[in-house]
């Protein structure tokens, strides 16, 4: 994982008040994310994967795009770039998932873009988000949904979690042979407890912050009969305008075995990536 310029500070203040820290963090952090953005959207270009496989490409800390053959599915992708570019990333995706409105999560040129393509939006009631009410693909969540929403292929459930006062989603969806987990910056445990309750994941996206001991009991609990392995994806280790000693996400990548307070506890094998990196799995 590219560790610089995170060692940067953005504020040229202690404890790394060397002039010119802030000028050289914000610099080097946009081209980082802007070389991101440029592999992404030529990774858009590039053919649908084969049957029973599923690509999932890390634009920005927990902005995800997955992609199989039939369905290309946006979460929480917030998009720095242009209103075009965001054309055309909405005009190649089906369905975009927002768990919450921080600003590194959304972005109102995406949400427009997927607009005027009129695509699915599934998001929840906050005021930060544009009020759209013409679209009739718009699912705006108030509550759980223990019934799956079925928006062309891609069935849906939803766990209503918290972060810091802020309605945050768990989402749970299944489609093309594959069941993906994302529980954006969920703080409140019951909600990501739902997921023992249903069929087990492929791919959880969580949190490097988040309480992995409970996530990965909720998984084990999970109805699975011996078919699916669930594979952990860390996030939010790359978020802009955090500075150094807030960047406690980052820190918690390299130093988990402190982080968890438990040295019994078995550590799952963690696969750390780059914004700009797609996984690719295949069954």
């Amino acid at each position: 994982m590219r560790d610089y310029p995170m060692h940067l500070n953005n504020k040229d203040d202690a404890p790394l008040p060397e002039v010119g820290q802030k000028d050289a963090f914000n610099y080097e952090t946009e081209i980082y994310l802007a070389e991101a953005r440029a592999k992404f959207l030529d990774w858009l270009d590039t053919p649908a994967p084969a049957d029973r496989t599923l690509e999932i490409f890390k634009v920005y800390n927990m902005g995800y795009c997955l992609r199989t053959n039939k369905h290309t599915i946006l979460f929480d992708l917030r998009w720095d770039g242009t209103n075009q570019e965001a054309a055309k990333i909405a005009e190649k995706a089906d369905i975009s998932f927002l768990t919450h409105d921080h600003g590194d999560h959304y972005s109102n040129n995406m949400i427009n873009a997927m607009v005027n393509a009129g695509k699915y939006l599934i998001l929840p009631k906050v005021d930060k988000v544009p009020g759209y009410t013409d679209l009739s693909k718009k699912h705006v969540l108030t509550e759980d949904v223990l019934t799956p929403i079925d928006c062309d292929g891609v069935k849906i459930q939803a766990f209503l979690g918290d972060q810091n006062g802020t309605p945050c989603y768990v989402f749970a969806i299944d489609f093309d042979g594959w069941r993906f987990a994302h529980g954006g910056d969920n703080q409140v445990v019951a909600a990501e407890g739902q997921l023992a309750n249903i069929e087990a994941m492929d791919v959880f996206t969580i949190a490097i912050f988040s309480r992995i001991q409970s996530i990965m009991g909720f998984a084990t609990k999970a109805s699975n009969d011996g078919k699916r392995e669930t594979l952990f994806l860390t996030s939010h280790e790359n978020e802009r305008n955090h500075d150094v000693p807030g960047r406690v996400a980052f820190g918690y990548a390299f130093a988990h075995n402190n982080y968890l307070g438990n040295p019994n506890f078995a550590y799952p094998n963690i696969l750390l990536w780059e914004c700009g990196e797609c996984v690719t799995l295949t069954k």
